[in-house]
């Protein structure tokens, strides 16, 4: 009885994937379209890039508290309140269909690379290539921002939160200079890192079992996480899908797939199917990430761009972050070959 459960539960989210990826009746054939992943070279590309490029993301900025957030690569919500669409203000334009099309067709991708779980007491290893946001004090003692050069940056997080994590930096391209390293204590209950014994914590696991795997239901998680983070003027705009809302979900999407979290084969499927149904997603051709790769962009205006590898839509990473590479190891530090 159990087995049949399963299947039935598997079954039908499989159906809503499809209906999610499924193009409005309306829509106009696009050259991403003529790309059908039944293609031999598509399938060649899939499995060729598969173990080097498979997904990444984006750790949460309360991870290790202010030490942690000087090395992250954010968008703030300010930003995106003062120079996107005003809640309650004009809607975003429309999305573009080529631009749903790549995302529909990434999260297809996605869906058959068939990622393993990670086990308990494991930890999520993540490669990426940084580029730090930092702030420059000015002559009128006001502060700017500035991007930073380029950092290879290694994470180890614990992928059930309950081991001290690690991030390894040093300069892009430069194997011989010096790395820099800060840990990440896990919550004093179960770590002995953590110099104030007993202070309230929230663990910060590399990995959320809880995390939806259907597009509609993670597109609520979403914006139900915006909202709680962003406060009372966006939770209001979320409520009705207004366009600030939408960027900053879109933003959040950003940060889950390139810092250090660990998305399951699912899960990262129906984040990318979640994306394709937001309205104002527009595309960038000829994009470049911070490793030199080409691919094309998916975005939104003053926000967060996607990049996809072009021939297989597999995931680079995004302007700010390019994800090199992910894998589960046994210990902080150790390296996959």
């Amino acid at each position: 009885m159990a087995k049949l459960e399963r299947g039935v539960s598997e079954m039908d989210r499989l159906r809503e994937l499809g209906a999610a990826l499924a193009p409005d009746a309306g829509d106009a054939p696009t050259a991403w379209r003529s790309r059908r992943l039944d293609e031999p070279g598509a399938r060649t590309m899939m499995r060729r890039g598969g173990a080097a490029r498979r997904s990444a993301r984006r750790w949460s900025l309360g991870l290790a508290g202010g030490a942690l957030a000087a090395l992250l690569v954010v968008v703030t919500v300010g930003p995106l309140v003062r120079h996107g669409w005003p809640a309650g203000g004009s809607a975003p334009p429309p999305g573009t269909a080529e631009a749903a099309e790549i995302l529909r067709t990434a999260a297809l991708v996605a869906h058959e690379a068939d990622l393993p779980v990670p086990r308990a007491g494991q930890f999520v290893f993540t490669e990426t290539v940084a580029s730090p946001i930092n702030q420059v004090q000015q002559p009128d003692g006001g502060f700017s921002t500035a991007q930073g050069p380029r950092v290879l940056r290694q994470t180890w997080l614990s992928a059930d939160g309950t081991r001290d994590g690690l991030v390894r930096d040093r300069p892009y391209q430069q194997d011989r200079a010096a790395s820099d390293e800060l840990a990440l204590p896990a919550c004093p209950a179960v770590s002995s890192a953590d110099p104030v014994p007993g202070r309230p914590c929230t663990p910060q696991p590399g990995f959320d079992a809880g995390m939806p795997d259907s597009p509609a239901a993670l597109l609520d998680w979403l914006r139900a996480g915006v909202s709680s983070a962003a406060g009372p003027p966006v939770a209001s705009a979320a409520a009705a899908g207004g366009g600030v809302a939408d960027a900053l979900v879109f933003q959040r999407a950003g940060e889950l797939l390139v810092g250090g979290r660990y998305l399951t084969s699912g899960q990262r499927s129906a984040l990318f199917a979640a994306l394709a149904s937001l309205p104002g997603v527009t595309v960038q051709q000829q994009v470049r990430d911070l490793a030199n790769r080409d691919g094309v962009g998916v975005g939104m205006t003053d926000g967060t761009t996607l990049i996809f590898d072009a021939t297989s839509y597999a995931f680079l990473g995004t302007t700010n972050s390019a994800l090199l590479r992910q894998a589960t190891v046994d210990e902080a530090g150790d390296v996959p070959p």
